[in-house]
């Protein structure tokens, strides 16, 4: 996960999604944290680092922040549902590099999301199930063994 902090470290204009230079999700990511912008930045969100299925160099770069945002943001259960969507990619697809790192970049962040599993929020624990079964690649022992528990 990476907080909002180091947003800037990151190069957004060198990077692409689904209309272009990336400029805008720093802000997007930021907005997530204000209860009157998250819903607004996550349909942005949805349609510029997900778009239809298709995930992008973008992506890759975000999910470290929407893990963020998903532990401490203004709408966990909305990240979530819009991490699942990215892992939620066709196996063919995994041979796309780009594809195969957004994938991976969730299933790593699906470690450190761990405690939405066990939240009291039905919402949140859906939102949670519903990403670890969206991970097609092999899910890290860690979270097979919390889902098991759970």
């Amino acid at each position: 996960m990476r907080a909002p902090d180091d947003l800037d470290a990151v190069e957004w204009a060198a990077l692409t999604h689904a209309y272009g230079g990336a400029e805008d999700v720093p802000a997007l990511v930021r907005a997530l944290y204000d209860p009157d912008d998250v819903g607004d930045a996550l349909y942005d969100l949805h349609g510029n680092v997900w778009h239809q299925g298709s995930v992008f160099p973008a992506t890759v770069a975000a999910v470290p922040f929407l893990a963020y945002a998903a532990a401490h943001g203004a709408d966990p259960a909305g990240v979530l549902e819009l991490l699942a969507d990215i892992a939620d990619q066709p196996p063919a697809d995994l041979a796309i590099p780009v594809v195969a790192a957004a994938v991976d970049a969730v299933a790593a962040a699906a470690v450190e999301l761990l405690p939405a599993a066990r939240h009291p929020d039905a919402q949140l624990r859906a939102a949670y199930a519903r990403l670890a079964g969206a991970i097609r690649v092999p899910l890290p022992e860690a979270v097979v063994a919390e889902l098991a528990a759970v």
